[in-house]
């Protein structure tokens, strides 16, 4: 009967998920940056050794008219007027054992960005979707005591997504709009967990190496570090425990490159922070949700810039 409710439950929240619509940017790494965050630093030993996990990822852009970016364009400048963008990610993992946990993620990507080039259809939403590339992770707890622990994580991503979606005028989008990357990308990165009473607490660092991909288009490498930390409200709770926290984010992107020139219009710096909230709505079940405001900007050039990040995700162990 407990199992029901959980898959019950569970679907109940994919469902509300998927009728929002959501976007998110190719290069931001939010599932890498996501990891060890809200994980128990026992970790004991379960039965549910799998889990599947749906996870969203909203960024929303300061977009300007299509008049100024069309003539940004027109002086030589690389820009873009997106407006928003999102990546749906499934996952579906295994604990190998009680500190090794791999898990392929599966991305479906749409974009959205305002039309600033074709003269003839200057203002005009355009809009790019289809399944972007598949990621392998996984992260290894290599030591622990009762209330610390550490991690190392890392992985692949694959040159699977779509890299041929066209606009309505039927031209073939840049990669940078394109769902897939056609690029062989490497991940690395640490995790670190501490967990004291009712407050725990995560900080994971992560840099991402991109390759050339699809139409000489390379995106910039990213670095990402990141401080998770919660509070347990109800601890006497048997189900629908609430924890209530902060997340701050610092993420640095270099330039992108098109057949070895780069862009100096992309890339930098950016600090974003908010709140987070994680739920163990039942055994099997939990859901974690941050919105993340960016406090700092330094951006190279004319690189847009951005309103608000918020992710939002739902897992079950099986």
């Amino acid at each position: 009967m407990r199992r029901m409710i959980s898959v019950l439950l569970f679907l109940f929240l994919t469902i509300i998920s998927l009728t929002i619509n959501v976007y998110a940017c190719n290069s931001c790494g939010s599932t890498v940056c996501l990891l060890g965050k809200g994980d128990d630093v026992a970790r004991e030993s379960s039965n549910q050794k799998w889990y599947f996990k749906y996870l969203y990822d909203q960024v929303v852009w300061h977009d300007k008219s299509a008049e100024s970016v069309n003539a940004q364009i027109n002086d030589g400048h690389d820009v873009h007027n997106k407006t928003v963008e999102a990546t749906s990610h499934f996952q579906l993992g295994r604990r190998v054992t009680d500190d090794l946990n791999i898990f392929v993620d599966l991305p479906y990507v749409v974009r959205t960005a305002i039309e600033s080039e074709d003269i003839d259809h200057l203002g005009d939403k355009q809009r790019s979707k289809g399944f972007g590339d598949v990621q392998l992770l996984g992260n290894y707890r290599f030591w622990r005591n009762t209330d610390n622990a550490a991690s190392l994580a890392g992985g692949l991503k694959f040159p699977t997504g779509s890299t041929h979606q066209k606009s309505f005028q039927g031209d073939r989008f840049e990669t940078d709009m394109q769902p897939g990357s056609g690029a062989l990308n490497y991940i690395v990165g640490g995790i670190y967990n501490y967990q004291k009473g009712r407050f725990s607490a995560t900080a994971n660092s992560s840099y991402v190496f991109t390759t050339k991909g699809a139409q000489g288009f390379i995106f910039g490498d990213l670095f990402s570090a990141t401080v998770y930390g919660d509070y347990l409200l109800n601890p006497n709770s048997t189900c629908l425990k609430t924890h209530v926290g902060l997340d701050t984010v610092f993420q640095n992107e270099m330039k992108e490159r098109t057949n070895g020139a780069k862009n100096p219009d992309s890339g930098g710096q950016s600090v974003l922070l908010g709140p987070v909230f994680r739920i163990e709505a039942v055994n099997d079940v939990s859901i974690i949700g941050t919105f993340l405001y960016p406090i700092s900007q330094k951006l190279n050039g004319l690189t847009q810039e951005q309103v608000f990040e918020w992710t939002m995700s739902a897992q079950i162990k099986f």
